[in-house]
């Protein structure tokens, strides 16, 4: 019994970490998108290839995010016979039969991919070679 209710807290965490995640890749979506529709054509054009892996890799966390979070009433609802199992919920299997440590790890993989490419991108927008010298 106190394996399941660790269980149940250790997926409550994982769900809220997961939804973060989402949320935050969720307003980098919103704003690649503005800067996208509404920057200086020349510096957007310029970034295209970095603004274009941003909303990718945001999109990918998105969708991925929700497979995680949606994994989790699967998982509660078989807790008993997972808890028998497995050692941790790292291991159990979602409903596609894919364990939740591949989901999860792919949703941070691929946020912070979009947060890097957000950075360089930021710094090819407010970076100029001329000022340096």
């Amino acid at each position: 019994m106190e394996k399941t209710i660790t269980f149940l807290e250790a997926l409550r965490t994982l769900k809220e970490w997961s939804i973060l995640i989402i949320g935050i890749q969720t307003v980098l979506f919103i704003v690649l998108l503005s800067i996208a529709a509404f920057g200086n054509r020349e510096q957007v054009r310029q970034c295209r290839n970095k603004i274009n892996r941003s909303v990718l890799c945001a999109a990918l966390s998105i969708i991925v995010g929700f497979n995680v979070v949606g994994t989790i009433p699967w998982s509660t609802q078989h807790i008993s016979e997972f808890a028998a199992v497995y050692g941790d919920i790292y291991q159990f299997k979602n409903y596609l039969n894919i364990k939740i440590w591949i989901i999860a790890f792919t949703q941070h993989m691929l946020a912070v991919a979009a947060i890097v490419y957000v950075l360089m991108l930021v710094y090819q927008l407010t970076h100029h070679p001329n000022e340096d010298k």
